[in-house]
C-alpha cells in the first residue's frame, strides 16, 4: 500500500517532525520508545509530498511544516483509503481530521499534492 511513498522517492526539506527521540548505540533498540501519531516522516516525488504518520491517528494530525506560509495544497489522500479527507491549511500547520476506518497496521501515508 505504501510503496508509492518509498520507491523512487527522495528526501524532503526536513526528514520529519514529532517527539520521538532515538537512542543510538550497540544493542540500544530496546531503549527506544514506540512512535506515536505525532511522529511523521517525509519523502517526495515530483510535485507530491508523502507524509508518513508512524501510528494510527486517534485525533487530528497536525503537520507544522506545512503551515499556510508554505506551498498551497491542492489535494490530500490517504494511501489505501477511498474516504474523503477533511483538512485545513492554517498558520499552525496542515490540520488533517482523522478517518473512521484504519488502513493497515504499521504506517499511514498521506499523499499531499501542491498547486
Amino acid at each position: 500500500v505504501n510503496g508509492e511513498a518509498i520507491y523512487g522517492t527522495r528526501t524532503w526539506d526536513i526528514y520529519g517532525e514529532g517527539p520521538a527521540e532515538v537512542v543510538e548505540g550497540h544493542l540500544s533498540e530496546h531503549k527506544n520508545k514506540d512512535n506515536t501519531e505525532k511522529d511523521i516522516r517525509f519523502t517526495t516525488k515530483d510535485d507530491v509530498l508523502y507524509a508518513t504518520v508512524l501510528d494510527w491517528p486517534k485525533d487530528e494530525v497536525v503537520i507544522k511544516s506545512l503551515s499556510n506560509k508554505k506551498q498551497k495544497i491542492k489535494q490530500i489522500q490517504l494511501l489505501g483509503s477511498s474516504e474523503d479527507i477533511s483538512w485545513e491549511q492554517t498558520a499552525m500547520g496542515l490540520v488533517i481530521q482523522s478517518l473512521k476506518n484504519k488502513v493497515g497496521n504499521y504506517a499511514f501515508v498521506y499523499k499531499i499534492e501542491f498547486y
